[in-house]
C-alpha cells in the first residue's frame, strides 16, 4: 500500500479520507524516519521542516500538502527542481485564528491572567489597582489583509473598534465598505494604533518587519499581537521594548524558538501573554484543514491539479 508521510497528526476526519483512498498514513516523527522511500508517494506537513535532503530520500514523492496557510517550512525551490507539486490550505483556519487574535486583545486589555492569579490568591483588592480598558473605541492596526486579517477586522468592527489596514490589495473604497480605513504606511499605522495585529506570511521582505525602530514608533500604551509568523518580529527588540515600557504589552502565538529555556526573558515578563501556536487549533478549523489537505492529496495522486498550488 502507498504511504503518506505525516510527521505531526491531523484530525481523524482527514485520516479517514486517506485510508478510504488506499493511502496508509505514517503518523509521527518516528514512523516517518523509518518509512520505506519506495512506498511514500505523498507528504502532509504542519510545521515540520521538509527540504532538499528529504526530497532526495523520498524520490517517489508525488505531492506535498501543507496543513494550513504557512509554507515557510517547505523548500519550494527544491520541490520545483524535483517536480513535486506543493499546495497549502489557506482560509480554512481564518475564523479560528481571528478569534484567537481578538481573544489575546481582550485578555491583555482586561488583564485576565493577572486577575485570575489575584483571585486565586484571595487578592480581591486587585480591582482597585488594575488598569483595564475596553476594546470598543480602540484603534486596531492590521498589518496584512488576507483571509485571517479580514476575519480579524470584521470581528473588531463588530466590537466597535476603529480598524485601519495596511495592505496593497485593498483600496480605500473596498475597506470603507467594510467599515475600515486604509493606512498610508506602516509608520503611520504604528503611530496611530492602540493595538497592532500582524497577519503576514514569513518571507524575506517581511523578516523582522517589526524591530526596535518600529516598536519605538508605537504608543507606550499600545499592544502588539502576533498570530502570524515569528520572523515578522525581532524578538530581542520586543523583549527589550516590553522590559523598558516602550509598549504596554504583547500577545504572541508564535516565537523565535520552538522551545524556550526556563530562563528565557519572554517567559518571565508580566506584560506578555503566550499561547503555544494554538490559534488554528479549534476542532472546526482542524476538520476544515485536514479535509482540505487530504482531499487535495488524493486529487493530485489521481492526476488532478492542486488548488492553491505553491510549487
Amino acid at each position: 500500500m502507498n504511504q503518506c508521510l505525516m510527521p505531526q497528526p491531523i484530525h481523524a476526519s482527514g485520516i479517514e479520507i486517506l485510508r478510504a483512498a488506499g493511502l496508509n498514513p505514517l503518523i509521527g516523527e518516528a514512523a516517518c524516519r523509518v518509512a520505506d522511500p519506495q512506498r511514500v508517494v505523498a507528504g502532509i506537513f504542519r510545521s515540520t521542516r521538509f527540504g532538499r535532503p528529504e526530497m532526495e530520500r523520498f524520490n517517489n514523492l508525488r505531492v506535498i500538502g501543507v496543513h494550513g496557510a504557512g509554507f515557510d517550512n517547505i523548500d519550494l525551490v527544491a520541490a520545483r527542481d524535483f517536480n513535486i507539486p506543493v499546495f497549502n490550505t489557506p482560509g480554512r483556519n481564518a475564523r479560528s485564528v481571528a478569534e484567537h487574535a481578538i481573544t489575546l486583545m481582550f485578555a491583555l486589555s482586561k488583564q485576565l491572567l493577572q486577575s485570575d492569579l489575584a483571585a486565586r490568591a484571595g487578592d480581591m483588592a486587585f480591582r482597585f489597582r488594575a488598569q483595564l480598558r475596553e476594546l470598543h473605541g480602540q484603534t486596531l492596526g492590521l498589518v496584512g489583509f488576507g483571509a485571517i486579517g479580514k476575519a480579524t477586522g470584521a470581528l473588531a468592527v463588530a466590537l466597535g473598534m476603529q480598524v485601519q489596514v495596511l495592505a496593497r490589495s485593498a483600496t480605500q473604497e473596498q475597506l470603507a465598505a467594510l467599515g475600515m480605513q486604509r493606512a498610508d504606511s506602516l509608520s503611520a499605522l504604528l503611530q496611530s494604533s492602540d493595538i497592532v495585529s500582524l497577519h503576514l506570511p514569513s518571507m524575506p521582505q517581511t523578516y523582522h518587519l517589526i524591530g526596535a525602530q518600529q516598536l519605538r514608533a508605537m504608543k507606550p500604551t499600545a499592544l502588539l499581537i502576533n498570530t502570524g509568523r515569528a520572523p515578522l518580529v525581532d524578538e530581542a527588540a520586543l523583549i527589550d521594548a516590553l522590559q523598558t515600557g516602550v509598549i504596554a504589552g504583547a500577545g504572541l502565538d508564535v516565537y523565535a524558538f520552538d522551545s524556550m529555556a526556563p530562563e528565557y526573558p519572554l517567559l518571565h515578563l508580566p506584560n506578555v501573554l503566550l499561547t503555544p501556536h494554538t490559534g488554528a487549533s479549534t476542532e472546526q478549523s482542524l476538520i476544515r484543514m485536514a479535509t482540505a489537505v487530504t482531499q487535495g492529496v488524493v486529487h493530485v495522486l489521481a492526476g488532478g491539479e492542486p488548488q492553491d498550488r505553491l510549487a
